[in-house]
């Protein structure tokens, strides 16, 4: 039997109960490699993947100890544009990434990958400088909103990358200048069976269902939707909306529909386990998404809806494209309440078209986003990289 190869996943913060397609990749990726997932904060541990994170006062320890690396990692930030914000984070995770270096090393990894590329890079710059244990790195777009001084610095060395849409790969060249042949993307995935096949409710019903999941906060747009509400309530549509999903606006926005008398319209279900939100999904019409959210790409929430036969709604985000086909639901500006409401109102009203252009965005995800297929272009990419024929 093959020995297992050694894998090292760094993490800025262990992922939350929102974040299930992180844990479902460590589990898949467990399969085949011994992976030690390592969070430079400790989190919420929803999702049973076990972790290590390094302690404060162990770290400053050790960064006492290996001063000089701690002063490597400030001459590499001066040699760089940085800004004050950088600057403390530096200094707060320096000590961190000492640590989670001296991790590495001792449990004598074969790859290390950044599961986020910014902050984590200040892990990478030491691997590469005191060690010969191969690296890999995620950029995605919270990595290109940062610019990060640690990223820019990382790309000048020749590691590999994963991004999760087309659509990042001219930015990752502009930004930091990572050539195309360096870039591996990769669509976050889903277990198809977690969402598809399940029983989808097609009885007729006297209102359209219409669902929202995620976080209920302004840049994900729920004050869009609200409003979109608001206005097929004017026109007299009979719907029933679901909130799926915890988050700082929820009061202002149940105030909101109170106030307009329409809560009796709207069920507050506050976040709910992947079967909750399933149980959801199969009884809804229309998955509404009115992001305005500047690192917004290919949201899961999306393709869980999409898997589920729902019919998708969607904002204009950054390469939507790639998830939401042509004829295979609807964009438009998050903010075009009238032509969104609209299309409701048309999709209400024209059931079995709707029901065949959702069937068409489940077959694309079917096709495109199964974590079956993809786990293994990731497992090739790592083994390729372990090898050294990236």
């Amino acid at each position: 039997m093959d020995k297992k190869s050694k894998i090292a996943i760094v993490i800025m913060r262990y992922p939350s109960r929102t974040e299930v397609f992180a844990t479902r990749d460590f589990s898949a990726l467990n399969k085949k490699y011994k992976v030690d997932v390592i969070s430079y904060l400790s989190g919420d541990t929803t999702g049973g993947v076990p972790f290590w994170s390094p302690g404060a006062i162990s770290s400053i320890i050790d960064s006492v100890r290996s001063i000089n690396k701690f002063f490597f990692i400030l001459k590499l930030m001066f040699a760089q544009k940085t800004n004050f914000k950088h600057f403390l984070k530096t200094i707060i995770l320096t000590p961190l990434s000492i640590s989670i270096f001296n991790r590495i090393v001792k449990n004598n990894v074969d790859l290390v990958h950044l599961f986020w590329g910014h902050y984590p890079s200040i892990t990478a710059l030491l691997l590469k400088e005191y060690s010969t244990i191969k690296v890999t790195s995620f950029l995605g777009a919270y990595d290109l909103e940062e610019k990060f001084w640690g990223t820019y610095e990382l790309s000048n060395s020749d590691i590999p990358y994963v991004t999760h849409c087309n659509y990042n790969i001219e930015l990752l060249n502009s930004y930091y200048d990572i050539e195309k042949y360096r870039i591996l993307v990769m669509y976050r995935s889903l277990n198809v069976d977690d969402f598809f096949n399940k029983q989808k409710n097609t009885n007729p019903k006297l209102r359209i269902n219409i669902t929202y999941t995620g976080k209920c906060c302004r840049s994900k747009g729920v004050y869009n939707i609200i409003n979109v509400l608001l206005r097929l309530h004017s026109l007299n549509v009979n719907f029933l909306m679901n909130f799926v999903g915890d988050g700082p606006d929820c009061i202002k926005v149940a105030n909101i529909a109170k106030t307009h008398n329409i809560n009796s319209n709207i069920i507050f279900h506050g976040w709910l386990d992947p079967n909750g939100v399933c149980d959801i999904l199969k009884n809804t019409d229309i998955f509404l998404m009115l992001s305005e959210k500047a690192s917004e790409r290919l949201p899961n929430a999306v393709k869980e809806a999409m898997l589920s036969g729902c019919y998708v709604i969607s904002s204009r985000s950054k390469g939507i494209e790639e998830l939401v086909p042509r004829g295979g639901g609807a964009i438009y500006s998050s903010n075009d309440h009238e032509a969104i409401s609209d299309h409701i109102i048309y999709c209400s009203s024209n059931i079995e078209y709707m029901r065949a252009r959702a069937k068409v965005g489940q077959e694309h995800v079917l096709n495109n986003f199964n974590a079956s297929i993809n786990t293994l272009k990731l497992i090739k990419f790592f083994d390729n990289s372990i090898d050294g024929t990236n």
